[in-house]
């Protein structure tokens, strides 16, 4: 996976395996807004194939990190006969997700996947989101809020806008959530060291009184609802 730190891989294929199964989708052609990006493509399909390409590393671009190992991807399906099927969700609002994770275990961060099926079969995969490193967490959760979204009605704001297009990517980092991707084998072989994944869940069970300070500043300002396929605007 070219330079890609192998101490960010994992070896357990079957917690990758579940991860991509739960956040493959279903069927179709395609579907986009700047929240969510799906589609199926061939390789063989020449014009479909780079524009899919372009259009998906485009819609990663918010994690540089994540672009390298995607591009390497592709070039290894580069003119061979088999279905790449690209997923991918943005999830902006950082507090908003810790929001969800107080109650609702399967709530995911930003994620990516990459997936190439032969009849059906997957045989390879990157699955990329974020892990928290076991031990960050700020001190007071409404500094923080200030500090990245400039006062608390901006942070409200933010979770309800559909236009609003300033990121707030430094939250992710301040509470130690870092950039990662898991892999699937074209071969079955094992690739790295098995390392731990923390989620937001994990994080918010680690840290109930930073999580729950959070919810109660949210819920100034209405009440917000916890559903992790809600609360997302579509364009």
């Amino acid at each position: 996976m070219g330079a890609w730190p192998r101490s960010q891989l994992i070896a357990d294929d079957e917690y990758v395996l579940r991860q991509i199964g739960a956040l493959s989708i279903s069927s179709g052609a395609g579907r986009r807004n700047r929240h969510s990006f799906e589609a199926k493509v061939t390789p063989l399909a020449k014009p479909s194939w780079q524009a899919q390409q372009q259009a998906f590393m485009d819609f990663i671009s918010f994690e540089p990190r994540w672009k390298k190992p995607v591009q390497s991807f592709f070039e290894r399906w580069q003119d061979i006969d088999i279905t790449i099927v690209l997923s991918a969700h943005d999830k902006r609002h950082f507090y908003y997700i810790l929001h969800q994770a107080r109650a609702h275990s399967t709530t995911v961060t930003s994620y990516f996947v990459v997936k190439a099926e032969r009849d059906g079969v997957m045989v390879e995969a990157l699955h990329g989101h974020y892990s928290w490193d076991g031990k960050t967490c700020p001190d007071d959760p409404e500094a923080g809020m200030r500090r990245i979204y400039g006062s608390l009605p901006q942070v409200a704001l933010a979770m309800f806008s559909a236009v609003d297009q300033r990121r707030y990517d430094i939250a992710w980092r301040i509470h130690g959530f870092i950039p990662v991707i898991d892999q699937y084998p074209a071969r079955g072989e094992r690739v790295g060291k098995a390392v731990v994944r923390r989620s937001a869940r994990d994080f918010v069970t680690a840290n109930p009184r930073y999580a729950t300070k959070v919810s109660a500043l949210l819920e100034r300002y209405g009440n917000i609802p916890t559903d992790p396929t809600g609360m997302v605007p579509r364009d």
